[in-house]
């Protein structure tokens, strides 16, 4: 009995070394790091930030910018023919910028929070072309060029529980607003890489490359304090997550 899994480990292992293995298609988990753009929308925080810590009268601190992040994905080719290959890609990625304050030598004293979140997810078509493809190479390089649709949601929420009388100042804006916004575009995206083949179905791969996605103006909900929701608002501020990235990842081909 307990020669059974040894033995199926050892054909297993067998089968997937083979050279006449068939591995037309391929499932590649990804990890990387994504660069995207989003200037409007770094450039509002940075306006906004001023105008918080000359009320709060304190040194706010900088909520940083929503910019460069890991994602998380998973890709799954199809080898069409010879040097070709069909890839459908999809992705997460998440950033946040947050700040806050608060006098701890003072409880009474009034808390603020400010924090600007951003995620997408992506799903694109694509095709590769290896140059001088051959399952037998230990490197075989290739360009990718893909088509698809990014969907991004945004949430943005300013609280406080400060007072009139906790500031010097006479104006108290509304400051409790909570955000839900969405948006959705067609992205392409353009890219080289190299494939590390260790067997005919194991591999290790990764690639850098271009993507484009403007999303532009979101819409959503916006929600102020003591007042009734605003259901279909629309940004002020565009989303560009146009940029560049990078992508690591494995490959394993599936015995059909």
């Amino acid at each position: 009995m307990k020669k059974r899994p040894s033995a199926l480990f050892f054909f297993l292992l067998f089968l997937y070394a083979s050279p006449s293995f068939s591995q037309r298609i391929t499932l590649k988990p990804l990890f990387g790091y994504y660069l995207p753009k989003l200037n409007a929308v770094n450039d509002d925080i940075a306006k906004e930030l001023p105008f918080w810590r000359e009320f709060l009268e304190t040194d706010l601190p900088d909520p940083g910018k929503i910019g460069g992040h890991a994602v998380y994905g998973g890709q799954l080719q199809v080898h069409f023919r010879e040097s070709y290959f069909i890839n459908v890609h999809v992705s997460f990625y998440r950033d946040a910028a947050e700040t806050q304050f608060s006098d701890a030598l003072n409880p009474s004293a009034g808390q603020f929070h400010y924090s600007r979140k951003v995620e997408f997810y992506d799903a694109i078509l694509s095709l590769q072309y290896f140059f001088d493809y051959d399952s037998d190479n230990l490197f075989n390089t290739y360009l990718r060029i893909g088509a698809g649709v990014l969907s991004t949601n945004a949430k943005t929420e300013t609280k406080s529980t400060f007072t009139a009388s906790m500031v010097s100042n006479t104006f108290l804006p509304q400051v409790d607003t909570q955000g839900d916004f969405s948006g959705s575009t067609l992205t392409g995206i353009i890219s080289a890489g190299m494939e590390l083949r260790f067997t005919p179905s194991l591999t290790i791969w990764g690639e850098a490359g271009l993507q484009s996605a403007n999303v532009g103006q979101l819409n959503g909900s916006l929600q102020r304090a003591n007042s009734t929701a605003v259901p279909d608002y629309t940004t002020n501020t565009t989303f560009d997550f146009s940029g560049l990235f990078v992508r690591l990842g494995g490959g394993v081909g599936l015995p059909f």
